[in-house]
């Protein structure tokens, strides 16, 4: 019956979880006895689950160690596009390449790393110059003490944020199981994991054309390219209200957020295709549902940092809120109503700038 299906599909997520468990415990303290000790094969050797977690605490200390000296808090915004393809990488690596899966969920963030990569580059972000302001802001009117901004910036911006880095490509861990399990036999892809492949792709594409309009529009409005007559309104009050900008206000944090729950799919449906025409979907991503906490959390993160940054942008442009109330946050959807024409003195411009 129902109740029964349910509790069984729990006992199948538990069982995940008790070996996923079960796994760092065992190899963790080893891979990091191994990197210890010099012997980097070693520490590969291990279940790739535990190596790209102590990867992930490598990364994390890192960061947290060069912010000290330099009082810099973006080292994790510079590592935040390239440490996931790291991890999925140490997976592929780990199957020997045996398998189409494992070269999919190793592809899918080498392709988002590239993407963003080269968006945070031309930015200017792996500058010393390229701290997020969001940083700043947060010190000069929320964390105003040394102590505990020091304790944030271990606590969450170094380690947090680099385990949830982790916890995103954590459903690989699921395709390298079950591809260990049935010994890197290579069954043709199903239509569920062609599906969430493609929509993570579409999400890729959508996340590439909202950065470029954003782009283009930043560049025009500081006067490093020419303008467009179509975005004078905009120029004026300072913000992006057309293209894709008109049916979300952010679509770019739509779509970071739907490839990694697209990439998660992914893993579910390769557990069903594992079980062969045994395999339930529905099963398969209930016992795949505790790896889903990376994509959730990630969730949650932009739901805050939404807030602080839309918090930041209504203080400097007056007309903000109104696009607030005329435009979606995150999912893309047709505006209520355009934007009126801007009309400000001077001053307010000079003053804006």
């Amino acid at each position: 019956g129902g109740d029964g299906g349910r509790v069984a599909r729990g006992a199948m997520a538990e069982a995940v979880v008790r070996e996923a468990w079960a796994v760092l415990a065992r190899d963790v303290p080893v891979c990091t006895t191994a990197l210890a000790a010099g012997r980097v094969s070693d520490a590969l050797a291990v279940d790739p689950l535990a190596s790209s977690f102590v990867a992930a605490l490598a990364f994390a200390a890192f960061c947290w160690a060069a912010s000290l000296p330099s009082r810099d808090y973006s080292w994790t915004d510079r590592l935040w596009s390239i440490t996931p393809a790291v991890f999925a990488i140490t997976f592929a690596v780990a199957g020997g390449g045996r398998n189409v899966r494992l070269t999919v969920v190793a592809l899918l963030p080498a392709l988002w790393a590239a993407r963003l990569t080269f968006n945070f580059w031309r930015k200017g972000g792996y500058t010393l110059a390229g701290e997020d302001y969001r940083w700043g802001w947060l010190q000069r009117n929320w964390i105003t003490s040394a102590v505990p901004w020091q304790l944030f910036n271990l606590l969450f911006i170094a380690l947090y944020q680099h385990v949830l880095l982790w916890l995103l490509v954590a459903p690989a861990w699921l395709v390298w199981r079950r591809d260990s399990a049935t010994a890197g036999a290579d069954a043709p892809l199903t239509a569920a994991e062609c599906a969430a492949m493609v929509a993570f792709l579409l999400a890729l594409l959508l996340e590439t054309a909202a950065d470029e309009q954003q782009w283009v529009f930043q560049e025009a409005k500081h006067g490093k390219a020419p303008r467009h007559a179509e975005h004078e309104a905009d120029y004026e009050r300072g913000f992006l209200t057309r293209g894709l900008w008109a049916w979300s206000r952010h679509p770019n944090f739509f779509a970071e957020q739907a490839q990694w729950w697209c990439y998660w799919a992914f893993a579910a449906a390769t557990m069903a295709a594992g079980k062969g025409a045994a395999g339930s979907l529905g099963d398969a991503a209930a016992q795949a549902l505790p790896f889903a906490l990376g994509p959730l959390l990630l969730t949650l993160l932009f739901q805050g940092s939404t807030w602080l940054t839309e918090l930041i942008t209504c203080s400097k442009y007056p007309q903000y809120a109104t696009y607030q109330s005329l435009t979606s946050r995150l999912i893309p959807l047709p505006p209520t109503d355009s934007m009126p024409d801007a009309a400000y003195p001077a001053a307010r411009r000079a003053k804006q700038a």
